[in-house]
C-alpha cells in the first residue's frame, strides 16, 4: 500500500466547521485543547500525522456535536473502514476534563 500524504491541515479545517456549526446558534463550544499526535507532531516534530484530536472541556457538548455532524456535509468524503485502518482520514472530537 502506498503512504499517502498527511491531510491534518484540511482535517484541522473540517474540525473548524464542526465547531462552527456547533457555535451557530449560541457561542457554547469555546472550551476545546488541539492534542494527540498531530500536536506532538507540530511541536516535537514526532510522526507524520494523518488525523486531527480535539480535546473538549465538557463532556455534555457531545451531544451538540453529534448533532451538528448528522447535518453536515464535508469537503473531504467519508471512508469505509475496512483493513487496519491506515490511510483513512479522521477527525475525534474528544470528551475529556482539563487535568492541568
Amino acid at each position: 500500500m502506498t503512504p499517502q500524504p498527511s491531510r491534518w491541515e484540511d482535517l484541522l479545517g473540517e474540525a473548524f466547521q464542526i465547531i462552527d456549526a456547533v457555535n451557530r446558534e449560541a457561542d457554547i463550544l469555546t472550551g476545546w485543547t488541539f492534542g494527540g499526535g498531530t500536536a506532538m507532531m507540530l511541536q516535537i516534530d514526532h510522526r507524520e500525522s494523518h488525523d486531527v484530536d480535539l480535546f473538549l472541556d465538557d463532556p455534555q457538548l457531545m451531544l451538540y456535536v453529534e448533532a451538528a455532524v448528522a447535518e453536515m456535509l464535508f469537503d473531504i468524503g467519508t471512508a469505509t473502514y475496512s483493513g487496519d485502518g491506515r490511510g483513512h482520514l479522521k477527525v475525534d472530537l474528544i470528551p475529556a476534563n482539563r487535568t492541568v
